[in-house]
């Protein structure tokens, strides 16, 4: 017995091809959101990175030999040596997440303590503490928080 295809055209319909269609839309939207969170991330180790590079510059440009530390009391001065010891025009940058309407920045900046960091809208730099317990610390240049929750200016050298 033959069996009989309703179907004339062998190919797929209207209804079929908006089901996968819709499939691969959301498994996209899936991936997307993830892919978005992967690479934040990798901005986020590449800041931490840039970060110690930064820390360990200016305190070898700084290091006294007593053993303490001369540190700029100004940014132009602050900015002077660390392109002094990566050459100028290649201090590293501050990468921060997508979500934040900052391009990578490499500006520099002083400040007395980590509260009076001079957040410059959108943000973006490095920033040295001139005073207190905090004096050589060197922070980002941002209040935006990273994919944790943490305000970028807390970041800490170690």
């Amino acid at each position: 017995m033959k069996v009989r295809s309703f179907r004339k055209n062998q190919g797929f319909t209207l209804i079929e091809l908006m089901i996968v269609i819709v499939v691969v839309g959301i498994l996209l939207a899936i991936l997307l959101g993830r892919l978005t969170l992967i690479m934040d991330r990798a901005r986020e180790k590449t800041t931490h990175k840039n970060l110690k590079n930064i820390k360990l510059a200016i305190d070898a440009a700084c290091e006294q030999p007593d053993g303490g530390y001369d540190y700029p009391t100004n940014a132009p001065d602050f900015k002077a040596k660390l392109e002094e010891r990566f050459g100028e025009g290649n201090i590293p940058r501050a990468v921060l997440r997508m979500g934040v309407d900052a391009p990578p920045s490499n500006e520099c900046f002083v400040a007395n303590a980590v509260t009076e960091i001079p957040v410059n809208p959108p943000g973006g730099g490095w920033v040295l503490i001139i005073a207190g317990e905090e004096r050589g610390r060197v922070c980002i240049n941002s209040n935006e928080l990273d994919t944790g929750g943490n305000p970028y200016s807390s970041y800490i050298c170690e």
